[in-house]
């Protein structure tokens, strides 16, 4: 089961105020403007609230959880790649 469809089953059973899903899609959505805003200055800024900003809305959003999820996948296939690829060497 994915993020969404976490998050779905919790809200269908009662367990999720209702305000929280309002709360995290601005949320999410401000920080991933915030994230653009500060994306040209030098140091680390835009990876952290890009990642913070998705992750709100993957948790309400069902398009942002698949595109978190999608890379995710692609994530974990290149460090398998990697891997496989460190490990052959050295033999």
């Amino acid at each position: 089961m994915g993020r969404y469809e976490l998050r779905e089953a919790r809200r269908q059973a009662g367990q999720v105020r209702r305000w929280t899903r309002p709360f995290r899609i601005f949320a999410g959505t401000l920080l991933l403007l915030l994230a653009l805003l500060v994306g040209w200055l030098p140091g680390p800024g835009f990876i952290p609230l890009a990642l913070a900003g998705g992750f709100l809305l993957a948790g309400e959003v069902a398009w942002a959880a698949r595109l978190l999820d999608r890379g995710e996948a692609a994530g974990r296939a290149r460090l398998a790649a990697g891997a496989a690829r460190r490990g052959s060497r050295r033999k």
